[in-house]
């Protein structure tokens, strides 16, 4: 007599699947806040560098032509933000000796306007008044900033929190 012989399912079971897709899942929630602390910091280096940049481009261009990018030949020292940082960046990138003073990749522009990582404004106060201080007055009613600072060219960037003034990148703190 012939005996039979079992079948054996050499599969996984669904709760076997269902075990391992649980365990992936926790692991990826456990890495998740590493990965956003990581990410934040190569935005912040990323910011603080384009910051730099900035600060060395309008330097740049201020020792070639003997006044500051879009200087409006004030008696104070100008915060430029939104549309009026749009003549800074212009006066850097589209100049008459055509000198490349920095270089920005198109998608850190909108409208002419140079973002920070966060898709934000940078903020640029010259010293038009050549007192060696720089009284930077951020120019929106919903966050505001107001500093004065020891330096011929400032640069900030908001970071990622608009409200945290601990976020912000400095040009002149680094």
């Amino acid at each position: 007599m012939k005996q039979l012989s079992k079948k054996h399912n050499t599969g996984f079971t669904l709760v076997e699947i269902l075990a391992v897709m649980m365990i992936i899942a926790m692991l990826f929630c456990l890495l998740m806040p590493a990965i956003t602390a990581v990410r934040r910091a190569a935005m912040r280096a990323e910011a603080g560098a384009r910051a730099s940049d900035l600060v060395s481009a309008i330097k740049q261009y201020r020792n070639v032509y003997g006044k500051w990018p879009a200087q409006t030949q004030g008696t104070a020292d100008t915060t430029y933000y939104g549309a009026e940082q749009r003549d800074v960046i212009y006066s850097i990138t589209n100049n008459p000796k055509d000198h490349m003073f920095v270089q920005i990749a198109e998608q850190c522009l909108e409208n002419g306007v140079y973002l920070d990582p966060w898709r934000r404004p940078y903020v640029v106060v010259m010293d038009e008044n050549s007192d060696g201080l720089l009284n930077l007055d951020c120019p929106t009613s919903a966050v505001p900033c107001s500093m004065v600072v020891t330096a011929r060219v400032a640069v900030m960037s908001w970071g990622y929190s608009l409200t945290d003034p601990s976020k912000r990148i400095l040009s002149w703190a680094q």
